[in-house]
Parts: C-alpha cells; structure tokens; sequence
C-alpha cells in the first residue's frame, strides 16, 4: 500500500516518489536482516534486477 501510494506521485512529484521507494526498498532489506542468515539476504539482494521490469516480479520488489 504504500508503495503504491509513492508511486501515485510519481507523475506530480518524481524526486520525492522515488526518495520514497527507496526508503521502502531500504526498510524492507532492513527487516529481511533480521530475521534471515547473511546468507540468505546476499542471496536474496543478488537477485535484484539491473532495470525495473514490468515483467520481472522481484523487478516489484526492489524498484
């Protein structure tokens, strides 16, 4: 929902949508350390795509 929320405002104010994102995409890695291995979350950041996808679902994630 709140992701959603940022990008609604892409289009009227894209620096403070994608500043948004980003918080986002921050807490979320956040959170994921805590609760898996080091492993698991370099893992898991190296699946992030090199673009934003439409297609890609972890492109969902991330961007």
């Amino acid at each position: 929902m709140q992701k959603a929320t940022a990008l609604a405002t892409q289009k009227t104010n894209p620096t403070a949508a994608k500043t948004k994102v980003g918080k986002l995409v921050s807490g979320l890695k956040s959170n994921l350390g805590t609760i898996l291995t080091v492993a698991q979350l370099s893992k898991f950041t190296a699946l992030k795509p090199a673009a934003p996808s439409a297609t890609n679902v972890l492109s969902q994630l991330f961007y």
